[in-house]
């Protein structure tokens, strides 16, 4: 059997999806030992690692330390970098941060925000490319951006850790901001700084996450929207990879980028933003009766306004109708439910205000381009 030297902390949700994708490939656990071990600190602990492993090969989630890709060279063995790039002649995947800071933009612009904050850290390089992706899409957009980069270890949830300029930044922001975190461990200290402050979670401020933790969104207050990674799908590429291999392999033959899966929608962005008073009580009025009846009728005795003046502001506001916002946000329910409960897909139509099963299940293809089942399923392959 070969041994396969896996450099990353297990203890983390990220690294054990990489894991998992290697372990869904049955032709590596056949011929493959899998070594987990933390990234070595020195160069000399990568030398006492190798000598005690003897690895035939090396997978490295977080970057090696400076010589320690010369000297895996100089003994001949498979280097493959995930997530995290690495300055060296062989093969490397990594996930696309770019478009995970676009799609955080696109989420809250979809949600009618009109002022956005990023935090994040100064390094590792992937903090600044999702920086760079979400203001590259809301200039775009003729959006200004509050930035906050932090020079210091990263912060976990649960720890007291509250640096003085986070509080000071997230003061200081405009009410109904928009804010990105550099990942979900960042965005759940920034939940619970927002409690502290008596910040209002969605409603003075939405936060959105990044890697999708299931047990750290939802221990979070509220319950914390994160961008799904694909960190699975790149533990399948590198068993492929591994299995593959031929020393002539150069870098170039095997670049990846993989982009993010979606964002799974929970409390801390399950708003929308309508700078119209009247749209605006109309959308609130809607999200708290989702599981009931709602027609026109129901919308224009509260609002206290003709069915035509209703109509114009949806269409001057949102572009849209009041029934097709009904469904939008019937269907976003829909998705968080069927994430996080095992419950039948009828008492899920049930829950989110559909009269009958069919109505649900065609709804749902129109809007999301799946059938519940395959989302169900893509979901649940995403959290085993």
């Amino acid at each position: 059997m070969k041994r396969l030297l896996f450099i990353g902390a297990v203890d983390r949700y990220c690294w054990r999806e990489v894991l998992r994708g290697l372990a869904d490939e049955p032709r590596l656990l056949q011929g493959w030992i899998v070594h987990p071990q933390p990234n070595p600190a020195t160069l000399a602990g990568w030398r006492a690692l190798l000598r005690d492993v003897q690895p035939d090969a090396v997978l490295t989630c977080e970057p090696p330390v400076q010589g320690a890709v010369p000297e895996l060279q100089k003994r001949g063995l498979p280097l493959i970098s995930v997530i995290g790039q690495v300055e060296h002649s062989l093969p490397w995947l990594l996930l696309d941060n770019a478009a995970i800071g676009q799609m955080a933009a696109a989420h809250f612009l979809e949600r009618r925000f009109h002022a956005f904050a990023y935090i994040g850290y100064v390094a590792p390089e992937l903090y600044p490319q999702r920086e760079a992706g979400f203001q590259e899409r809301l200039e775009r957009a003729q959006c200004q951006l509050h930035q906050l980069r932090l020079d210091q270890p990263p912060l976990r949830p649960n720890t007291d850790q509250h640096p003085q300029v986070m509080l000071d930044f997230l003061r200081s922001l405009p009410r109904s901001c928009a804010v990105f975190a550099g990942d979900d461990d960042l965005a759940a200290v920034i939940l619970e700084l927002c409690q502290q402050l008596k910040l209002a979670v969605p409603q003075h401020l939405a936060v959105l996450g990044v890697g999708d933790d299931s047990l750290v969104c939802h221990l979070a207050s509220p319950p914390l929207s994160s961008i799904r990674l694909p960190y699975r799908e790149l533990g399948r590429r590198a068993a492929g990879l591994l299995l593959a291999w031929r020393p002539a392999l150069a870098q170039e033959d095997y670049r990846l980028k993989l982009p993010p899966l979606g964002v799974t929608l929970r409390r801390s962005t399950e708003v929308l933003r309508p700078s119209d008073p009247l749209v605006a009580k109309a959308v609130n009025y809607i999200n708290e009766h989702l599981g009931q009846r709602i027609t026109i009728g129901h919308l224009r005795d509260y609002l206290g306004v003709t069915t035509p003046h209703l109509l114009a502001h949806f269409r001057d506001q949102l572009r849209t109708t009041p029934a097709a916002e009904l469904r939008r946000l019937r269907i976003e329910r829909a998705k968080q439910v069927l994430v996080t409960t095992p419950m039948s897909m009828k008492d899920v139509a049930s829950r989110c205000g559909f009269g009958n099963i069919f109505h649900f299940m065609t709804t749902f293809k129109l809007l999301t381009g799946m059938s519940v089942c395959e989302y169900r399923r893509s979901a649940a392959e995403a959290h085993p």
